[in-house]
């Protein structure tokens, strides 16, 4: 079970009351075209903070759960929407690193790389070992999968990647 509280409201607990969307702060809504979130604060018809509170659930799980969120905040109603997840095929490859093997998780879809992301904890046992910061890892372990030809795009097999899952 995961619980999430969405930091940026985006729905009211009041079904049949109207919600009324106010702009957020300016500095959260500037900037390019390309980066403005379009997000919007919503309150309640009293002018209260309306929240989101997310409970991902087992199917077998969600009438105990419906009863905790009933049992443990105010509300007077639940939205329930079945979700479906969609991941991305996945496997390993690796580069070096400070003379250290870290490994990259690669995502793919019909064999061509969506992502390419070194794994954190090798990372950060490396940082810990050579007293540098993480991100230092990190940022060299992208740059050799960069180099090594792992970027989005790329396709598996014109890099003559097997992937080990």
């Amino acid at each position: 079970m995961a619980l999430r509280h969405d930091p940026v409201p985006h729905s009211c607990f009041f079904p049949n009351r109207a919600c009324e969307p106010h702009r957020l702060p300016p500095a959260l809504d500037s900037g390019p075209p390309h980066l403005r979130t379009g997000a919007r604060a919503f309150t309640t018809r009293t002018r209260r903070p309306a929240h989101t509170l997310c409970v991902l659930s087992p199917a077998d799980r969600i009438d105990a759960l419906r009863d905790a969120v009933f049992h443990l905040t105010s509300t007077l109603g639940v939205r329930e929407l079945p979700l479906r997840r969609t991941t991305l095929s996945r496997g390993w490859a690796h580069v070096t690193v400070h003379g250290a093997r870290i490994p990259i998780k690669i995502g793919h879809r019909n064999c061509t790389i969506v992502q390419a992301t070194p794994e954190f904890t090798p990372a950060a046992e490396l940082a810990a070992a050579l007293d540098l910061p993480v991100r230092t890892i990190l940022t060299a372990a992208t740059t050799a999968a960069h180099n090594a030809g792992l970027t989005p795009g790329a396709s598996l097999g014109s890099l003559g990647i097997t992937l080990s899952t």
